[in-house]
């Protein structure tokens, strides 16, 4: 999904929307063996002071730490263990606001001018920033910083480089990704934007570009997600795929509710996505006008599963529930269907085919409600 952008003095900032959900994490200190820590220095800047900060993992929308500010200062110190991965995150500061519960903490980018970053890559070691700027914008305050050391997984990210499509696997287009992947081999960030841009590639080219990365990262989920995909052959098309495990809302194994006498919309969002969580009106309009003829599965791909468990009790959707885990089956629609954005939502016929897929939510005649009803009826 796409954040929403606020302007100012020309510089573009992110933030949350309202209904994104972030659950503090207690870890545990089992099998530590090293520590990332992370330092703040607010200078002169009294906004913050005594505020409580957060830090926020930006995959799973959990909180990992915690902070009061002191004395114009606060710290994240967290234990890692032999299984750590470094990950995108954000800091954020409770506004006691019930529409914007916290407000995210910027980044000035060292490497694109009059450029603001609202996340980075934690990795082991210690990260420090100090004050860059304070403004008011729509009445928040919007807080930037410096990096006084920059780590390799956030440079990476910050350069915003792109791979080139290996098209004819043209010796210039090869040169120029291995020349990437060669200064960041362990970069979580080049790894994801591959996976961004899977389904626009062969699975020879996302094998060519794995192959580039240092052996460090071969362990890693992102890593292993990719070579599962590239190696996955889809043996059906656009059909809804058979040898699928999902789990229900008491996380026990269950079977996709797939119905053969009615038309089967699938729809594939997450807690933390407010245009998922936009779509359910819609959704529930199109349950209720077309029971007769519609059977409609949601299936989370959330990560934090007590965020959807609580995300369900909130939107109280009377249709079947379903998460999908990332595992095999997660990569079987995902190679079908491309899931790297959410919402999706995919119209099957009575016999199984794919009708139509729909990414992101729309409003009027595009809207998914008023799309499948006409499909349905053939108008």
């Amino acid at each position: 999904m796409n954040l929403n952008f606020i302007y100012a003095r020309g510089i573009k900032y992110s933030i949350f929307p309202a209904n994104w959900m972030w659950i503090f994490l207690a870890l545990s200190s089992c099998g530590e063996r090293d520590e990332y820590v992370i330092n703040v220095d607010l200078k002169s800047n009294q906004f913050l002071e005594g505020k409580k900060v957060y830090l926020g993992e930006q995959a799973t929308k959990m909180f990992l730490d915690s902070a009061i500010v002191k004395n114009g200062k606060f710290q994240f110190r967290i234990k890692t263990d032999q299984n750590f991965t470094p990950f995108e995150a954000s800091m954020l500061y409770a506004t006691g606001d019930q529409n914007y519960s916290f407000w995210l903490l910027g980044y000035k980018n060292p490497f694109k001018e009059k450029t603001y970053m609202s996340q980075f890559y934690v990795d082991r070691g210690v990260m420090n920033f100090v004050i860059d700027t304070s403004s008011k914008v729509k009445k928040k305050e919007i807080i930037t910083f410096t990096f006084l050391n920059i780590n390799k997984q956030t440079e990476a990210a910050y350069k915003h480089w792109a791979f080139t499509p290996l098209a004819g696997n043209t010796k210039k287009s090869n040169d120029y990704n291995a020349r990437i992947i060669k200064q960041f081999s362990t970069s979580q960030h080049l790894l994801r934007q591959i996976n961004c841009n899977k389904s626009k590639m062969k699975d020879t080219e996302i094998q060519e570009l794995l192959l580039l990365f240092d052996e460090s990262v071969y362990s890693t989920p992102n890593y292993k997600r990719l070579v599962e995909y590239s190696d996955y052959q889809n043996q059906n098309g656009n059909n809804i795929p058979q040898d699928i495990a999902v789990f229900d809302s008491t996380f026990l194994p269950s079977k996709l509710k797939i119905d053969s006498m009615r038309y089967n919309l699938i729809v594939f969002w997450a807690s933390w996505c407010g245009p998922c969580r936009q779509e359910i009106p819609q959704i529930t309009k199109i349950f209720h006008a077309q029971r007769k003829n519609l059977n409609v599965v949601s299936i989370s791909i959330d990560q934090n599963e007590k965020a959807w468990i609580s995300a369900l009790k909130r939107e109280k959707m009377p249709w079947p529930q379903m998460l999908l885990r990332r595992d095999s089956s997660f990569t079987k629609f995902d190679k079908k269907y491309d899931l790297s954005a959410i919402p999706v939502s995919l119209l099957f016929d009575p016999q199984g085919k794919l009708v139509s897929r729909q990414l992101g939510i729309a409003t009027g005649r595009e809207s998914i409600d008023h799309k499948i009803a006409g499909l349905i009826s053939g108008k």
